[in-house]
């Protein structure tokens, strides 16, 4: 991914499109595979989104980046 910025654009995107949180993390593994944001971090954005947030460039609002990851 792109990092964090990348990771709200992308997030941001499909909450618009009116995608789910769920079907946002499905997409998000299909595309960049396991090495992405967690299903955890998505849902958190995706409320944040709800509340009103609508600037990407307040990331670090948003907390840390969480990376899943699969052995």
């Amino acid at each position: 991914m792109t990092g964090l910025k990348g990771e709200h654009v992308c997030i941001k995107f499909s909450f618009k499109l009116g995608k789910s949180a769920s079907k946002t993390v499905e997409m998000l593994k299909a595309t960049f595979g396991e090495l992405t944001v967690g299903r955890r971090q998505v849902f958190e954005w995706f409320f944040k989104f709800k509340s009103g947030l609508t600037s990407v460039e307040n990331a670090k609002y948003l907390g840390p980046i969480s990376v899943s990851t699969r052995y």
